[in-house]
């Protein structure tokens, strides 16, 4: 029989990037493009007032596309595992510092929502937790399914091991009645 190792963290599930780098490069292009024209507003046949609204509109439109890079790039370096787990708790990471940790014992329901496209080669959705104080929705996890499953064998384990702790408690306190007996 193999020892169950209770404090080892596992990882259930990833998050969704792939979104996220395809509108990092569409903002880039976006932003290269306002730039070019900026270079060569002078090739236009502009009037001086239209070529100030001109140059003023593509530096605003450079401006917030930048800010958006910037938010974009933030995002992309949060933690792609979203959900870790041990045998006493599910951890749901929002970013590197704040984690959510859900008891094992205290999920009263898991509920998957799949959204997957025609000829997509990853189902991914949303996991949803439930205890008998709050709700838990972890949006963007990649084979949701698959993490469902993961975590109903972790809560099979978990019974599994307090069965035998209560089990090994039980014949404790029956050693020491035999004892105080014999005493």
């Amino acid at each position: 029989m193999t020892k169950i190792d209770v404090y080892e963290r596992k990882k259930l599930a990833k998050r969704r990037i792939k979104p996220t780098v395809i509108t990092i490069f569409l903002v880039i292009a976006v932003i290269v493009a306002a730039a070019l024209l900026l270079v060569y507003k002078d090739k236009f046949n502009l009037t001086t007032q239209d070529k100030k609204t001109f140059v003023y509109s593509l530096s605003i439109i450079v401006f917030v596309f930048t800010l958006l890079l910037f938010y974009l790039i933030l995002r992309l370096t949060r933690p792609w595992a979203i959900l870790e787990s041990d045998l006493n708790n599910i951890y749901i990471c929002k970013t590197a510092e704040k984690e959510i940790v859900v008891p094992m014992v205290e999920l009263k329901s898991i509920k998957t929502k799949i959204k997957s496209g025609k000829k997509a080669k990853k189902v991914f959705g949303t996991l949803i937790l439930r205890t008998p104080t709050k709700r838990y929705k972890v949006k963007k996890v990649i084979a949701v399914d698959e993490v469902e499953k993961e975590i109903f064998v972790l809560l099979d384990k978990l019974q599994f091991y307090l069965e035998g702790k209560r089990q090994g408690m039980i014949e404790q306190e029956q050693l020491q009645a035999n004892r105080y007996k014999k005493q």
